[in-house]
C-alpha cells in the first residue's frame, strides 16, 4: 500500500510538472499535444493525476522540456529561499586559512540552529562564498545578525533569492543546484556589491525595488553600528530581555535601552517582520 501510495504521488507531481512547465512556455495542451504525438485527452489527464504514463511517454516529456526525467518528479513550481553569502574584499585577506576556518565554524552554526528551517545545508560553494536553501523565509533578523557578528571582522555581501528550483535537491550542498532563486540570489549579491557591507531581497515581484529601499536603511543603521553595539543588538533578539543582556555584557540596563533607542530598534525590527510577511507570501505563489 505504501509503494502504490509513492507512485500516485510521483504521478501527481509529474503531472503537476508537466502543466507548470507547458504554461511556462506559453504552450496549450493541443499544441503539446501535436509537438509529441499524444492525445489531447491524455495530456489533460497526465496533468490532473488521473493517469499514469508510461515510461516512453514520461521521456518523451523531459526529453521535450530538457529536463532530467528524474527532476521530473520534484515540485518545479516550489519557491524556496536562497541566501548566498559572499566575503568584501575577499582577494586582500592575508590569513585565506583563518577565514575558511570562519566561514566553516559559522555555517556549521547555523546548520544546528536552523536545522528545522533548512532545506540544503549552507556551505562553502564558490572560493569565500557560502550558500544554502531554507525552507521559509523566518527569524531572518536573527540569521542576519548570526552572520554579521560571527564573520566580524569580514563583512557580507548578502544576496537573498525567492524563487523555484530547476534542478535535483541536494541536501547536503547547494554547489550542483541552479533555478530562478539561485539567479534572484546572485543578483543581489551583485547588487550589494555596489554597496559593499549591504543584503538584498528578490523575490520577482512588482514591490522588490519598494522592499529594498526600505532595506537599506536597515542597511545604513548597521553599518554605524560599533562591533559592541552589533553584540549587544545581536543578544538582544536572542534574548528580548533587556535586563539579561545588560547582566550578561556586565554594563547597565540603562545603557542597553540608549542603545536600542539610538537606532530605533523597534522601527527596525517592524521593518523586518514586514519584509518577512511579504517575501513568504511570495514562496505561497
Amino acid at each position: 500500500m505504501k509503494d502504490l501510495n509513492n507512485i500516485q504521488i510521483k504521478i501527481r507531481i509529474f503531472g503537476k510538472n508537466l502543466q507548470y512547465l507547458r504554461q511556462n512556455s506559453g504552450e496549450t495542451q493541443n499544441q503539446i499535444s501535436k509537438n509529441l504525438g499524444i492525445s489531447r485527452q491524455t495530456i489533460s489527464a497526465i496533468e490532473k493525476g488521473r493517469a499514469k504514463p508510461n515510461m516512453v511517454t514520461m521521456c518523451q516529456i523531459s526529453d521535450y522540456y530538457g529536463f532530467p526525467l528524474e527532476n521530473m518528479f520534484m515540485e518545479m513550481d516550489k519557491k524556496y529561499c536562497v541566501i548566498t553569502c559572499d566575503i568584501v574584499d575577499s582577494r586582500s585577506v592575508l590569513n585565506r586559512n583563518k577565514l575558511q576556518l570562519k566561514i566553516n565554524d559559522l555555517t556549521r552554526h547555523i546548520n544546528r540552529v536552523y536545522e528545522n528551517q533548512i532545506l540544503t545545508k549552507f556551505n562553502i560553494t564558490l572560493g569565500d562564498e557560502f550558500q544554502g536553501v531554507l525552507l521559509r523565509f523566518n527569524h531572518f533578523l536573527d540569521l542576519y545578525m548570526a552572520l554579521k557578528t560571527e564573520m566580524f571582522p569580514y563583512q557580507l555581501n548578502v544576496g537573498i533569492g525567492i524563487g523555484t528550483i530547476n534542478t535535483k535537491i541536494y541536501k547536503a550542498n547547494s554547489h550542483k543546484m541552479d533555478g530562478p532563486a539561485f539567479h534572484f540570489a546572485r543578483d543581489m549579491v551583485d547588487r550589494a556589491k555596489q554597496k559593499p557591507g549591504f543584503f538584498y531581497v528578490k523575490t520577482g515581484n512588482s514591490y522588490d525595488e519598494i522592499l529594498n529601499l526600505l532595506i537599506e536603511e536597515i542597511n545604513y543603521t548597521f553599518l554605524s553600528l560599533t562591533p559592541d553595539q552589533f553584540k549587544l543588538l545581536k543578544i538582544y533578539v536572542e534574548l528580548n530581555n533587556q535586563i539579561q543582556v545588560s547582566e550578561l555584557l556586565g554594563v547597565s540596563q540603562a545603557y542597553v535601552s540608549r542603545i536600542l533607542k539610538q537606532i530605533d530598534f523597534t522601527r527596525i525590527k517592524k521593518i523586518f517582520d514586514g519584509l518577512e510577511d511579504l517575501v513568504n507570501k511570495a514562496l505561497e505563489y
